[in-house]
């Protein structure tokens, strides 16, 4: 009974490492991207610095749920390093889970449509 339990939470563990890895790329590839629609955004790769810093930080020190929501849906700081930590530490709930693969999943998502839209209106600095 208990190897299965810790066989679980090491498969939920390497799930939300995935999931980590895919809402990170996923989210420079969105910041990235929209170099193709615009001429400087160079500040922009800052941000994603700013997200890998933040992400380091334990969710717990965010008390107020709206800046909570914001590094989880809007700058996806908390499902990057520390989903995998708190399903590890068994201090995330079901719904937690689901909301941190659906970042991943929405994160994705966002990436492609966004790679695709700049893609076509991508010019050549050379022509």
């Amino acid at each position: 009974m208990l190897v299965c339990m810790l066989v679980k939470y090491i498969l939920l563990y390497i799930v939300f490492v995935i999931n980590g890895v895919i809402v990170m790329t996923a989210f420079r590839m969105l910041v990235n991207s929209l170099a193709f629609m615009f001429i400087r955004i160079g500040g922009l790769d800052n941000i994603c610095g700013m997200v890998e810093g933040v992400s380091s930080k334990p969710k717990e020190i965010f008390s107020n749920k709206y800046v909570k929501n914001l590094f989880v849906f809007i700058l996806p700081a908390i499902p990057m390093i520390n989903a995998p930590a708190a399903v590890l530490l068994q201090k995330c709930t079901v719904f937690e889970m689901i909301c941190y693969l659906g970042v991943g999943v929405m994160f994705f998502v966002l990436a492609v449509i966004t790679l695709r839209l700049g893609m076509k209106k991508y010019n050549s600095a050379s022509s």
